[in-house]
């Protein structure tokens, strides 16, 4: 019974930090201003000041800006660590809407299955 009680526990966690990932990133996207022109700029909007500040003048959105603003530096550091090891991938002349399809692939994030897989092989 403790045992469920914790992996529940752990779970709506879990869950909980994903909405408020998702939150934070669609604040700081789909602000007043318009998108994020780079990522130092989306980095800057991952802030709760900027983004009480962006959603000043719509009442749900500074709603949603209070509530998801504690979480904010969270998103910061989990986007600056994926930046960092992405380099300025992010950041060419292209905007993601100019292509069909895109696809990203982080040194060391293959899942251990894979991994056992290739080994079988």
């Amino acid at each position: 019974m403790l045992q469920d009680g914790f992996v529940a526990k752990k779970f709506r966690k879990y869950r909980f930090s994903i909405i408020a990932l998702a939150s934070v990133v669609g604040l700081a996207v789909h602000a007043p201003c318009g998108p994020p022109r780079s990522s130092a700029e989306f980095l800057a909007r991952l802030d709760a000041g900027w983004l009480t500040a962006a959603c000043a003048g719509d009442p749900a959105g500074a709603a949603d800006a209070r509530a998801a603003g504690p979480h904010a530096g969270e998103v910061r550091l989990r986007f600056r660590a994926l930046f960092t090891r992405l380099g300025g991938g992010f950041d060419g002349a292209a905007a993601v809407t100019d292509f069909d399809v895109l696809y990203c692939i982080v040194e060391g994030t293959a899942s251990a299955a894979e991994g056992a897989q290739t080994k079988a092989t």
